[in-house]
């Protein structure tokens, strides 16, 4: 006769916390991709959550090897960089570093809408060139585009507070933000 094995309600909420890395800590790189990211709407809390998770947590190198971008529930997350293909949401793929801008989107079909498919692609252009080799702020990426004409009804629909054009360009794989508690 065969035993049947169940687990009690403690052996479940130490599996649990054990799989959370809140019993055993290991290195930050295999705790977020282990937790398939970790939110960060609020970065304060996500460095938290690495901290209590880490055995190899340092405040100054907690960015090393990480990215910050929108994807699992439309929300923001840090991720392993490497591991950003996995979870960006672009149409399973068919957007990813796709700068073609004339497939409806969410952000596109609004009213207030005021890029064509060409002059997103433009600004897109210009705001992939100025991130190349050095991080920049919103306020900095907005001057850059309106040294290149950006209008302000363009700038609205670019840089709009819940993401525009810019969630665009991260969703597509083609930018990400700093993980820091300053936005960049």
């Amino acid at each position: 006769m065969e035993r049947e094995l169940i687990m009690t309600v403690e052996e479940i909420k130490i599996r649990q916390l054990t799989n959370q890395y809140l019993v055993i800590p290991a290195d930050k790189l295999t705790v977020v991709r282990d937790l398939c990211g970790i939110q960060s709407q609020f970065m304060v809390n996500a460095m938290h959550s690495l901290k209590i998770r880490c055995d190899d947590f340092d405040e100054a190198l907690a960015a090393d090897g990480l990215v910050k971008n929108w994807s699992l529930r439309g929300t923001v997350h840090v991720f392993v960089q490497e591991d950003l293909p996995l979870f960006v949401r672009c149409n399973n793929g068919i957007n990813y570093l796709n700068d073609h801008f004339d497939v409806h989107t969410f952000w596109n079909q609004r009213d207030c809408w005021a890029l064509t498919p060409e002059r997103q692609r433009e600004l897109s252009n210009v705001i992939i060139a100025a991130i190349e080799h050095k991080s920049h702020t919103r306020d900095e990426l907005k001057e850059i585009c309106r040294i290149h004409g950006m209008t302000g009804a363009e700038e609205g629909s670019m840089f709009d507070p819940w993401g525009g054009g810019i969630r665009e360009l991260c969703e597509r794989g083609f930018m990400n933000y700093v993980v820091q508690e300053k936005k960049a």
